[in-house]
């Protein structure tokens, strides 16, 4: 598993490698400071670029202390 960060092509990464299994690509700038349209919109881009194939949601870096606990329940 590989994690990769928000500002990594998921389906370019996934063309590359597409035997890797890879993590992360929300950035936890949008959890933390985001509406929760935002975050919705983050999540989605990720399912399209990732075609939902090899590919588990997470955030780009873990969570940042002053993300607000309804944002990481919208999240999940």
């Amino acid at each position: 598993v590989l994690s990769v960060g928000s500002c990594i092509d998921l389906g370019c990464a996934q063309k590359k490698a597409p035997e890797m299994i890879f993590q992360g690509n929300v950035d936890n700038q949008i959890l933390a400071d985001g509406t929760k349209a935002e975050i919705t919109e983050a999540v989605q881009k990720c399912f399209e670029k990732s075609g939902r194939k090899n590919h588990i949601l997470n955030l780009n870096h873990g969570l940042l202390e002053r993300t607000p606990f309804e944002n990481v329940q919208h999240f999940v």
